[in-house]
């Protein structure tokens, strides 16, 4: 069983971002091209089958690059609707682009019967020299930069009016982080049009206290300290998409009521926020039943689910269905 709420609401002005020592940006940079790859045999099955184009939207670091999977050649639409799948794995340094929970998505959403342009993002993690707060939000805002460069450089049959950001687990927090920040951003930057959030971390403070992950301690060795004076409490907010309210880009928020990793709870909470504030549009669904990785495969009827209501905010409806 899935449950969804919908809320809907005006567009309002652009608010005052939060300012501290270490607040994000959006920024211009310089990006070198790498050359094309396939995937490893460590990819999911559907993945494997499925090449793809690797880029380097940054030459700091050889974790800030992006995979673009393209739909079939026998595709007949000139231009395709984006999406960018934004992993998770609690910001650790092992859970990568190769093999978090999303990899089957991009393969999937490009050789579906309403195909996307699928772009899996690679960022700096926690460990990373310049990774953690704020640098791994910040490659995203930077990769957004980057890709109307790469569209225009490699001429991607990409529309990126049609653009949906899509993140799971700390892929969520980054990607709704990163979403406002494109949306408020007055230099030219790639502003999805919808993101879709599936179990994402909304409130670093409560991921602290809640001790979240399995070692317990990722929101702090994320933040690189702990929420005990005001310098730091700015960060943990600054970092935090439940404190940069009302949203500007629409929302699907996402998960499963057994999931165990990130509380319902708090992302029941995030859309409670979301509605009072009075943002752009959004939604909510619970998946009956289902842990914190189910709603990352394709295979499953709750990507299904999640996926129809993306195609439908972003192309519209259609009768035939798009799986």
């Amino acid at each position: 069983r899935i449950s969804a709420g919908a809320h809907h609401h005006h567009r309002l002005p652009l608010l005052a971002q939060h300012q501290s020592t270490r607040s994000l940006r959006s920024s211009h940079w310089k990006f070198s091209v790498t050359s094309s790859s396939l995937p490893t045999s460590g990819m999911a099955s559907a993945a494997a089958a499925a090449p793809f184009l690797q880029f380097s939207y940054s030459g700091n670091h050889p974790d800030q690059f992006c995979r673009v999977h393209l739909p079939p050649p026998d595709c007949v639409e000139p231009v395709f609707p984006t999406a960018v799948i934004v992993h998770g794995g609690f910001w650790k340094n092992k859970w990568t682009i190769d093999n978090a929970a999303h990899t089957s998505l991009a393969p999937a959403l490009a050789s579906s019967a309403r195909p996307y342009v699928a772009v899996e993002v690679e960022y700096r993690r926690r460990d990373h020299d310049g990774g953690g707060y704020p640098g791994s939000i910040q490659d995203v805002v930077d990769f957004l930069g980057f890709l109307p460069t790469l569209v225009n450089e490699q001429q991607l049959p990409v529309d990126l009016t049609r653009l949906v950001l899509i993140g799971h687990s700390a892929g969520g927090q980054i990607a709704l982080r990163a979403g406002e920040i494109a949306a408020r951003s007055p230099e030219p930057i790639a502003c999805p049009a919808l993101i879709a959030a599936v179990a994402p971390v909304t409130d670093l403070e409560r991921a602290f206290h809640e001790h979240l992950s399995d070692e317990g301690d990722a929101a702090e060795l994320f933040m690189k300290c702990r929420p005990e004076d005001e310098r730091s409490v700015a960060q943990y907010q600054d970092a935090s998409p439940l404190h940069h309210l009302p949203n500007l880009v629409p929302l699907i928020l996402a998960v499963g009521t057994q999931d165990t990793d990130v509380p319902m709870k708090m992302v029941q909470d995030f859309a409670a926020a979301v509605d009072a504030a009075g943002g752009a549009p959004s939604e909510l669904l619970l998946f009956d039943g289902a842990d914190h990785y189910t709603p990352m495969d394709a295979s499953t009827e709750e990507w299904k689910a999640l996926r129809e209501r993306i195609d439908s905010r972003l192309l519209g409806p259609s009768a035939s269905g798009s799986q």
